[in-house]
């Protein structure tokens, strides 16, 4: 159809290989499954609330009946089963571990003690980040907890999360919520536990000094908020240093309480060996808050030295936090931090896809208006300089897979250093297909570069983006009154189908005289001139065009002209345009020896 070549070509390709900037920031996901048509959407919080509906570990448990040397106790969520820790071999030469560096936020450190009233925090921004609301399930009921990052896959919390003490049960059903302010659009999504650990003397006799336990997570979440540093803190620590505290309390005499994050700080009044307490003199209780991360600052660096393990109220209320000690930091770091992260083969996570689309719904057959995801080696490998490809794909559901729709492949340089993770911008946007049917759909990218886990090469749940969908459609509408020709009859134009996609709308004359000629006009404009001795519409003062066509049927038959014009262009880049159409078909028996047809504005949706 050449009348829509000169004017508007229209074609849009899917990129074979996209170009990409990275951004090196401040600063796992569910088991890869096949997504196929028609399939629901990967809930992985239903799944584990299933396993969890499953009898618990017995309660003769090892860990139960343990009354030899404390260690620490490794609960496998999926499995149910337990796992006694080795001893450490080999103590750290020094027992601190660092965080994710950043400048003071403007909330931290203004002067208030433990005896004013904790304040609400509404920022995202780190660290109240690595902050985390939790919830949980035990023999008692559903609860709220507090925790804080520590590094990418776990939190720090109270033991009372994890397990119930002595006679108790492991919990249910734990997922944490970093940053959580009970909204939908949550900045960082959730992430399920996937391992617990708590130590023996809690989990046989409930020991105040062991009420400190640490969860895995399904995705490494701490790569998007960042985490804490951690260690075992001195007796200066402990004397001369501001306790930091972020946690949810449930008590609603908090505003927006059990969703809002509320913080206070202050010093410790008794001091024990994996125990400090501070009298409170807060209005509302602190239930909720157990598990937070009590935290210190120093040299602008900050560590978590324990948790709030216990809001005791009465007369003066307390806070009783549990600390770090030497045998607490080597078990953690022997036997659940460092196994985790592979010092021989790296580990590629792709999360925490953002796909653009302006603020509203796009149309099939555009490109994103803004691309880009966190890629993170979440190994302790220190690789070289080298080349990645990943797969950007479209998907109906959240759970992105080789069998959803592959709309670009990136070929990207990046230089990771360990447990680091860079921000892929995209410079060349991923095109949604042309025939993508309106709807909701998820846009998220999957790793083809080898690496040593393959079960989390792509961005599934919150880490895939979604985006609403319009479909490109094109509205048909007669307007005006055509002129006869041979044997009175007026030529009739009409549109048919409603898709922009080339091939799928047409025009059709129909009524002419056969065998004719005819001009198809093309205007961007309506008018009512007397020309060709009928009421000429299309508007000349504008840009327009004309095309010759040889009508068909039978020599100078009335009515027998006909022609058909399939759209030979996708329209998808231009919603709002109205195009005018009207044929004029020579015809001795018509009016100036011409017959005119009505018009036919073709509008882009």
């Amino acid at each position: 159809m050449k009348l829509f070549v000169v004017p508007m070509v229209l074609i849009s390709c899917l990129a074979a290989h996209a170009a990409a900037q990275v951004v090196h920031p401040t600063s796992y996901e569910n088991t890869f499954r096949a997504a196929r048509e028609g399939e629901v959407p990967d809930d992985w919080e239903s799944r584990v609330a299933a396993m969890h509906s499953r009898p618990q570990i017995a309660r003769d448990s090892v860990a139960q009946t343990w009354d030899g040397p404390n260690r620490l106790v490794m609960y496998d969520v999926l499995a149910q089963q337990e796992t006694l820790a080795d001893f450490p071999t080999e103590s750290p030469a020094q027992r601190w571990i660092p965080g994710t560096s950043a400048p003071l936020s403007s909330d931290e450190i203004h002067g208030r003690s433990w005896t004013t009233t904790p304040t609400p925090i509404t920022t995202t921004g780190f660290p109240w980040s690595t902050h985390v609301r939790i919830t949980y399930s035990n023999s008692t009921g559903s609860h709220v907890a507090s925790g804080t990052l520590i590094d990418p896959y776990h939190v720090i919390t109270a033991a009372t999360t994890v397990h119930e003490g002595a006679g108790g049960t492991w919990s249910s059903g734990v997922t944490v919520y970093p940053a959580w302010d009970g909204e939908a659009d949550d900045a960082f999504g959730s992430a399920a536990a996937s391992n617990f650990g708590a130590m023996t003397a809690w989990i046989s006799s409930s020991a105040s000094s062991d009420n400190m336990a640490w969860i895995r997570l399904n995705r490494p979440i701490g790569f998007l908020t960042g985490y804490l540093g951690y260690g075992v803190p001195n007796s200066a620590d402990l004397t001369t240093n501001f306790y930091n505290l972020a946690a949810y309390p449930t008590d609603t005499c908090y505003t927006g309480a059990p969703d809002a994050m509320y913080y206070s700080f202050g010093t410790n009044d008794t001091i024990g060996s994996s125990t400090v307490s501070a009298s409170v003199s807060w209005p509302c209780n602190g239930t909720g808050m157990e598990g937070g991360g009590a935290y210190s600052i120093i040299s602008s660096e900050r560590f978590v030295h324990g948790v709030l393990a216990e809001y005791q109220g009465g007369g003066t209320p307390q806070l009783l936090f549990t600390t770090w000690n030497t045998q607490k930091f080597d078990f953690y770091v022997n036997s659940m931090e460092t196994p985790v992260y592979s010092a021989v083969v790296m580990d590629l996570v792709p999360m925490g896809c953002k796909a653009d689309t302006g603020g509203a719904p796009t149309h099939a057959g555009k490109p994103l208006e803004g691309f880009e995801y966190l890629l993170a080696n979440a190994s302790d490998v220190d690789p070289p300089n080298a080349t990645y490809v990943v797969d950007v794909y479209v998907s109906s559901n959240n759970n992105i897979s080789e069998f959803d729709t592959l709309i670009q492949t990136q070929i990207i340089d990046l230089d990771f250093g360990p447990r680091e993770a860079i921000t892929v911008v995209s410079e060349e946007m991923p095109v949604l297909p042309l025939d993508l049917a309106g709807g909701d759909y998820w846009v998220g990218v999957l790793v083809r570069s080898a690496n040593s886990d393959t079960s989390n090469d792509d961005t599934d749940g919150t880490d895939a983006s979604p985006i609403a969908v319009t479909p490109c459609d094109v509205e048909f509408e007669v307007f005006g009154e055509g002129t006869p020709g041979l044997g009175n009859v007026i030529p009739v134009l009409y549109g048919v189908g409603n898709s922009c996609i080339l091939g799928n709308y047409e025009m059709r004359l129909a009524g002419a005289r056969g065998g004719s000629r005819g001009i198809l006009w093309m205007g961007f404009g309506e008018v009512q001139w007397n020309l060709f001795g009928g009421t000429f519409l299309i508007d000349l003062t504008q840009p327009y065009y004309l095309f010759n066509f040889a009508l068909g049927g039978p020599q100078g038959v009335p009515g027998a002209g006909s022609f058909d014009l399939p759209g030979a262009a996708d329209l998808v880049n231009y919603p709002g345009v109205d195009i005018y159409f009207q044929w004029t078909v020579k015809d001795d028996d018509g009016p100036d020896g011409w017959a005119l047809s009505n018009g036919l504005r073709l509008h882009v949706n």
